[in-house]
């Protein structure tokens, strides 16, 4: 997926993670090497370590659940969820596009299911609400800082480079984005 122009570092107001792309310039930082949920570690210990590692500033609602805020390049702020089951790490950017405000709700999902085929690990999805929110889901078992932080990044670039286009499309029935073809 092409993930377009993302600043170097996406932070809003002193909250949230500062999130590195320098890698993308070529900068690959060393992880640290983790203990995975088989060798003794619970996966909420696990996912906690992981996110301490990755200092992504997560804030623990209860036990094996996390919310981060995190900043597009528009400087509008976002909510990163993590839950960690025994088996799986479910992540979600929610909500992406307010149920609510959406006119043309049948150009917003055929929009939604023609990215859903674009996009490598993550998803769009509706809510219970009509929200849209953007999941990705991890196996705990393989689950590594690199993967884990790959996959952010991904929900993050998504974030980034189509809450715009699908807000007008679910908005106004003359708008065209090739982004979204």
């Amino acid at each position: 997926m092409h993930t377009g122009r993302v600043s170097p570092f996406l932070n809003c107001s002193g909250s949230g993670k500062r999130i590195d792309k320098r890698r993308r310039r070529g900068y690959r930082r060393e992880m640290e090497p983790m203990a995975t949920a088989g060798k003794g570690l619970s996966s909420h210990t696990l996912v906690a370590s992981l996110f301490r590692q990755l200092d992504w500033a997560m804030v623990e609602l209860e036990p094996g659940v996390w919310r981060g805020p995190f900043c597009i390049e528009s400087e509008e702020e976002f909510d990163l969820y993590a839950m960690a089951t025994d088996d799986r790490l479910f992540l979600a950017v929610t909500p992406v596009i307010d149920g609510k405000q959406v006119a043309e709700p049948l150009r917003l999902y055929r929009a939604l299911l023609a990215l859903n085929q674009q996009l490598p690990s993550i998803r769009f999805a509706l809510d219970g609400e009509g929200d849209v929110t953007l999941l990705a889901d991890l196996s705990i078992e393989r689950l590594a800082a690199a993967e884990l932080e790959r996959v952010i990044d991904l929900l993050v670039a998504a974030t980034s480079r189509f809450v715009e286009p699908l807000r007008r499309t679910a908005a106004d029935p003359t708008y065209f984005s090739s982004l979204l073809a």
